[in-house]
C-alpha cells in the first residue's frame, strides 16, 4: 500500500513538471549590444535581437524593437538588416543622417524578415553623441495576420560581456611565454 502511495505521488509530481512549461508560454527577447568609443564624443552601438520566447503560436515573430535612449541625443543610423526600417518620433531615421531624438524604433517591413522563436538577428548599428549604457526597450511580437495581433515585452538591453574564459586564456598564455623565456636562458 505504501508503494502505491509513493508511486502516485511520484506520478503527480512528474505530471506537474511536464505541464508547467506548457502553461508558462511567454514572449521574451534578449537584446544585446556592443559599445565602441569612437573618440571625439561619439559612441557606436551594434545590436543583436534574439527571440527567446517559449512556444506561442499566437505571436511567434519578433518584428519590432523600440529603444528609449534616456535623453535627447544625436543618433546616426549606420546599418539596418535587409527589410528592416528605423524610425524616430519625428520621422524616418535615414541611414547616415543624424537625428536628434530620445527614441529609436526598428521594425521589419515583411514577415520573412522577422526574428522567429530561438533565432537572432544582428546588423543594427548606430552612433550617438554620448555613452548610453543600458537602454530600456520594448520588443513587439506579432502574428502578422491582423493589424491588432501583437504583444509586447519590456526590458533593459545589456552589453555583451567579455567571458572570463577569454581573460583566463590570455593570462595563461602570458604565463607560458614568461616560463618559456625563463627556461630559455
Amino acid at each position: 500500500m505504501k508503494k502505491i502511495g509513493i508511486s502516485i505521488m511520484v506520478f503527480a509530481v512528474l505530471a506537474i513538471l511536464m505541464i508547467t512549461p506548457a502553461a508558462q508560454a511567454s514572449l521574451t527577447a534578449d537584446i544585446r549590444y556592443s559599445e565602441t568609443d569612437l573618440g571625439a564624443g561619439l559612441w557606436q552601438y551594434d545590436y543583436v535581437f534574439k527571440n527567446t520566447s517559449s512556444i506561442d503560436a499566437t505571436h511567434p515573430h519578433l518584428n519590432q524593437v523600440n529603444l528609449y535612449l534616456g535623453g535627447e541625443t544625436s543618433v546616426t543610423v549606420l546599418n539596418m538588416p535587409t527589410d528592416w526600417t528605423s524610425y524616430t518620433f519625428i520621422g524616418a531615421a535615414e541611414i547616415g543622417t543624424p537625428v536628434a531624438t530620445d527614441y529609436l524604433e526598428m521594425y521589419s517591413d515583411i514577415l520573412s524578415a522577422d526574428v522567429l522563436i530561438g533565432s537572432s538577428l544582428g546588423g543594427f548599428r548606430f552612433t550617438t553623441d554620448y555613452q548610453l549604457g543600458n537602454i530600456a526597450y520594448d520588443a513587439v511580437f506579432s502574428n502578422h495576420a491582423v493589424i491588432e495581433g501583437f504583444a509586447t515585452s519590456s526590458g533593459t538591453a545589456s552589453a555583451v560581456p567579455i567571458p572570463a574564459a577569454v581573460w583566463l586564456l590570455g593570462s595563461g598564455l602570458v604565463g607560458l611565454v614568461g616560463i618559456r623565456r625563463r627556461l630559455g636562458r
